[in-house]
């Protein structure tokens, strides 16, 4: 249609919007790199926060208060500078987007003033066009600044987007269901196996170990800090496959089985106690799939020596049903 109404109007008014095309991408550039950078800090400022309320016994017995409130506060400090930056960004551009437009107008007003002295243009066509292109340059504007905005997202959604495109070396899905007669011989089998954190590929952390298990028997695994004690366990719980070598539990190879069913069939005492916010009985509970009995949760609190404090009234008057609080926060650290 521009080009219909009068091709030099329409190079002209393309002549003058160059800087859009030019300075748009940069500027969608810098709002997505600024918001990723925001969104990390707040990130870094949340998990500040959460560490010292999490560890509010530790911070309170070294008298550190002061401290992790300014880093706190220095890391909002930064989020604040940024989002100066961005907020100047966007101001800017909105200003250069306004005054493109505008002054586009004012230009093809005095073009077409010049065309008409020649002849070349009329007032009606000229009528036309501006209608035409005051349309188009106003849908140009928020279209820039919509993709402008999106960059921005985009930008904080980076760190979700990894999240959501990461393909998972071990399937939840997929393998062997795992019943009671699966394991039967019960025999952990650990033969040649090699392993390096991904997180850590330098450094090889278990290197050519074979290890039998066999049926009822009890092991202890004796190291120096940071030989690989705890990562064989990992390995047999399936949190990692091992590099080189294989796993069986059972006379089977763990890579074949179903490593929710398989999981069921375990139990793990953490090094660190983890509790979750819920009863005393939820969390004996934890990952059963069915509903515990009495007696069964009595059994377990007895051989956890934790039987005679959980029935006393005195210190827990719902026994069972009391609320342990974040982490466990309520209970002592004995209990």
């Amino acid at each position: 249609m521009f080009f219909y109404i009068s091709w030099k109007m329409t190079l002209f008014t393309l002549a003058v919007m160059l800087p859009t095309l030019f300075f748009g991408p940069l500027y969608g550039k810098f709002m997505r790199k600024i918001m990723k950078q925001i969104s990390d800090e707040k990130a870094s400022a949340s998990n500040i926060a959460e560490e010292a309320f999490s560890n509010i016994r530790t911070v309170k017995a070294f008298a550190t208060e002061d401290h992790e409130c300014s880093e706190y506060f220095k890391m909002n400090d930064s989020i604040f500078a940024k989002a100066k930056k961005q907020a100047r960004c966007y101001g800017g551009f909105q200003f250069m987007m306004t005054f493109i437009m505008f002054g586009s107008m004012d230009a093809l007003i005095y073009f077409a003033a010049y065309l008409n002295s020649q002849d070349a243009l009329s007032i009606g066509d000229f009528t036309s066009f501006q209608f035409y292109m005051f349309s188009f340059l106003l849908n140009f504007m928020i279209a820039a600044s919509v993709i402008g905005e999106v960059m921005g997202v985009m930008g904080t959604a980076e760190a979700i987007a990894e999240i959501y495109i990461h393909v998972p070396k071990i399937n939840i899905k997929g393998g062997e269901q795992v019943t009671s007669t699966t394991l039967d011989d019960g025999q952990i089998h650990i033969s040649d196996i090699q392993f390096t954190y991904p997180t850590k590929q330098d450094i090889t952390v278990i290197k050519k170990v074979d290890i039998s298990v066999p049926k009822n028997k009890t092991i202890a695994l004796v190291g120096t800090s940071g030989c690989g004690k705890s990562t064989i366990i990992q390995l047999v719980e399936r949190f990692y496959d091992p590099d080189m070598g294989t796993i069986h539990y059972g006379g089977q190879n763990i890579r074949d089985l179903e490593p929710a069913s398989f999981k069921k069939h375990m139990a793990i005492v953490q090094q660190e106690p983890v509790l979750f916010s819920g009863t005393i009985r939820e969390n004996i509970t934890y990952g059963l799939d069915h509903e515990a009995t009495v007696e069964e949760i009595d059994e377990a609190c007895r051989q956890a020596n934790a039987f005679n404090f959980v029935q006393d009234k005195s210190i827990f008057p719902l026994g069972y049903e009391t609320i342990v609080g974040e982490r466990g926060i309520k209970l002592s650290g004995g209990q």
